[in-house]
């Protein structure tokens, strides 16, 4: 079991940002929101195009079915909006 979950985790990570957000595996959504979260910290600026690619994604994300994931989501909603214009945060 923990071979496939480490391969599962593996093949969802080479997935779109899109697809690894609505993934079956609550792991590798919770594992996608990591990866947004750490993607947004590096922003600077509130015009990089980042903030527009990953702001639809929130929507679906903090109301992710597994606690766990749900909070990673939430986790990086936050760096979101601290990142984001406010018009855009508003969206």
């Amino acid at each position: 079991m923990a071979d496939d979950e480490v391969r599962i985790l593996a093949d969802a990570a080479k997935l779109d940002m899109e697809d690894r957000v609505v993934h079956t595996n609550w792991k590798a959504r919770s594992a996608a929101y990591d990866a947004i979260k750490v993607n947004l910290a590096r922003i600077f600026d509130d015009s990089d195009s980042t903030l527009l690619t990953y702001a639809p994604l929130f929507g679906k994300a903090v109301m992710d079915s597994n606690a766990a994931a749900q909070d990673k989501a939430l986790e990086a909603l936050l760096v979101f909006q601290s990142k984001a214009s406010e018009a855009l945060a508003a969206k």
